[in-house]
């Protein structure tokens, strides 16, 4: 996390994006009324949550407008466009990254002492002897995104105390 975030919502809704590159990962061809950017950054927020369904994310965006406002929306998506976006729009790879990301985020999140909505999945190495081996999973993470270790350190490094 950033030392300027004090919440994985506010984190999630300044990360910077621009360099990723959501194209090969939109089976919809023509232009939609919602940007792959920011749903990218709403299921993130699905999956910092857990929910497993998009009726209580749905829920959650109505009761938050100034969430809805961060993440730019003019009208929240209706349950049936969050459906399809997940389980149409999105590639089986682009899910994952999604649910890569959201895990990598509570896990910082947690190291920094920022408060998560649930516990995160914690599988990656152990620190000690192999704390410098990258696990395969986090780099075709970051291969999908476009970017590098450098890069996901950057972004999601825990705030300074």
């Amino acid at each position: 996390m950033h030392p300027d975030h004090d919440s994985v919502e506010q984190f999630i809704c300044s990360i910077p994006l621009a360099y990723f590159r959501f194209e090969a990962h939109d089976r919809y061809g023509s232009s939609t009324r919602y940007e792959m950017d920011t749903l990218f950054r709403v299921f993130v927020l699905k999956e910092l949550h857990g929910w497993t369904h998009e009726t209580p994310l749905l829920k959650y965006l109505d009761s938050h407008p100034g969430l809805c406002e961060r993440l730019e929306f003019e009208t929240v998506p209706n349950q049936s466009t969050l459906w399809r976006s997940w389980d149409e729009r999105f590639t089986r790879d682009f899910r994952q990254t999604v649910q890569k990301a959201a895990r990598t985020i509570l896990i910082k999140a947690q190291n920094a002492d920022v408060a998560v909505p649930r516990e995160p999945d914690r599988n990656l190495p152990h620190r000690g002897d192999d704390a410098d081996k990258s696990d395969p999973n986090d780099q075709v993470f970051l291969t999908r995104l476009g970017g590098s270790p450098t890069t996901s350190v950057t972004l999601c490094s825990p705030r300074s105390r």
